[in-house]
């Protein structure tokens, strides 16, 4: 089986296997800019050996060897929660971020409502002209 090539939803480009060319699609942070930097990978290193046994900070059943770990920020990034699961940490950031896309999507639509008093505009009367011949003529009187 042959696959086409789609345009890139960016440039227009022909790509294939994605929607956007390796020039248009988005960049993810680097791990430091991110908060996962040497500092915290070293720190990492250093406590996983002791994390085994102990309840996840997140769901709190015991982390047991052979699982995937992650030292996990507190919700507001300002330190460390402790160690959970690697799954109980990526739920926590999805439930996170989707909790502000809809904030945003909010404010969006907060922004596009019209404001509180607002009424439709009266209804335009037509006007009547007499022309030089002495016909009536109807016309509305709308702005430009």
């Amino acid at each position: 089986m042959t696959r086409l090539a789609c345009p890139c939803l960016g440039c227009g480009v022909p790509v294939m296997g994605a929607s956007r060319c390796p020039n248009c699609a988005p960049r993810k942070a680097k791990t430091a800019a991110r908060g996962y930097g040497a500092a915290h990978q070293a720190k990492r290193a250093k406590l996983l050996a002791a994390a085994y046994g102990q309840p996840c900070a997140r769901c709190g059943r015991p982390m047991l060897q052979g699982q995937a770990l992650d030292l996990d920020h507190s919700d507001d990034r300002t330190g460390y929660a402790g160690f959970s699961h690697r799954r109980c940490n990526e739920q926590a950031g999805g439930r996170k971020g989707a909790r502000q896309r809809v904030a945003q999507r909010e404010v969006g639509k907060e922004q596009s409502r019209r404001p509180t008093g607002w009424q439709a505009p009266a209804p335009q009367v037509p006007s009547v002209l007499t022309t030089a011949g002495g016909a009536a003529r109807v016309f509305d009187r709308r702005p430009p």
